[in-house]
């Protein structure tokens, strides 16, 4: 179980999140939705152990990581991922090897570029055809300020995945 108790984020004058809270159960699917400016994406941060806060703590399946907004455990070691909304794709890269680029702490079997394409067949389009290492990153002119990708209809849709 992820916890997240009494989360309080300002920045000067600006109190972001007074005493946020959050529980999720392992395998729960959950949406932090808010205006812009509200702090999803302080709570994120906070929650991935990259940002410190006033205030807070976070406990994952009974491990403390941070506690009153200081950090217990280091990002890299929390195994709590996040997709970041801008900046996230590299404009020299295909979309194959954006998505490998943080595959590189898995076992040597696991990293076959075969295994890969599965896995990214399974996650990205289940009933498309399967990106390769050779599939263009044509989503936008600059990709590092959209990272979403256009579907048949040519709508854009975004593209978050744990792998």
């Amino acid at each position: 179980m992820l916890s997240v108790s009494n989360l309080s984020i300002s920045f000067e004058e600006n109190q972001v999140l007074n005493g946020f809270n959050l529980e999720l159960e392992s395998g729960d699917i959950f949406a932090l939705l808010g205006d812009s400016g509200s702090g999803k994406s302080c709570a994120l941060r906070f929650i991935a152990g990259l940002d410190n806060a006033q205030d807070g703590s976070v406990n994952l399946d009974g491990m403390d990581l941070s506690n009153r907004g200081e950090h217990q455990v280091e990002p890299e070691a929390r195994k709590i991922g996040m997709v970041f909304q801008d900046y996230a794709l590299f404009p020299h890269m295909t979309v194959f090897q954006n998505i490998c680029f943080g595959i590189n702490k898995l076992s040597k079997e696991q990293k076959t570029e075969k295994e890969t394409e599965k896995a990214m067949d399974s996650i990205l389009n289940p009933d498309e055809k399967t990106p390769t290492k050779d599939t263009p990153n044509t989503n936008n002119k600059n990709p590092n300020t959209n990272p979403s990708t256009t579907n048949d209809d040519g709508d854009n849709v975004k593209v978050n995945t744990n792998i």
